[in-house]
């Protein structure tokens, strides 16, 4: 949606899910439905967030969040994702689960298998449950758009285009 004025809201669309009883996998979370993309819990807050720093929307445990994003590739190559996450999380492109960095654990980095990717648009999902202890969510992109390199997913390609527009977020790279 957009603001009173007509301007793009930035960021990702978010759902938070609250008071869950001590989830242990990303599953347990509530991430059951549309092969783990979909919560079965009742949304607590949803909205628009400019990254998914867990403290942001809940500094405590037992809780679950979902982001959605839809990410434009400029320049076709081959794409790689990666999550680091206290508890569990995942990535999930057009559908697919391409992250598995599920369970109990500290801060850990799980790494994709390498994406060839044509120029265009993806929907990018990111789930993610805290049980208790740190809260930590990073995702990251490395690939031609990038330079290479690894880039936070939460400010790829910088301020102007990170723009929700009807409800959909779009990421552009390059």
């Amino acid at each position: 949606s957009d603001d009173a004025l007509g301007i793009p809201t930035q960021g990702w669309a978010y759902q938070y899910f609250d008071g869950l009883s001590a989830p242990s996998t990303l599953a347990t979370a509530g991430f059951t439905l549309s092969g783990g993309t979909d919560n079965t819990n009742t949304v607590t807050d949803s909205g628009t967030a400019s990254d998914f720093t867990p403290n942001n929307f809940d500094s405590g445990d037992n809780y679950a969040l979902k982001f959605e994003a839809t990410l434009t590739i400029t320049t076709a190559g081959t794409y790689t994702f990666r999550t680091r996450s206290d508890d569990g999380s995942a990535l999930f492109l057009d559908g697919v689960q391409i992250v598995n960095n599920d369970g109990l654990h500290g801060a850990v980095t799980v790494t994709s298998a390498g994406q060839v990717l044509a120029a265009g648009t993806y929907t990018v999902e990111i789930t993610f449950f805290e049980r208790t202890g740190g809260n930590v969510l990073e995702a990251d992109i490395s690939g031609p758009d990038t330079g290479g390199g690894f880039v936070d997913l939460a400010s790829y390609g910088a301020a102007t285009t990170l723009a929700l527009d009807d409800g959909n977020d779009t990421l552009f790279g390059g």
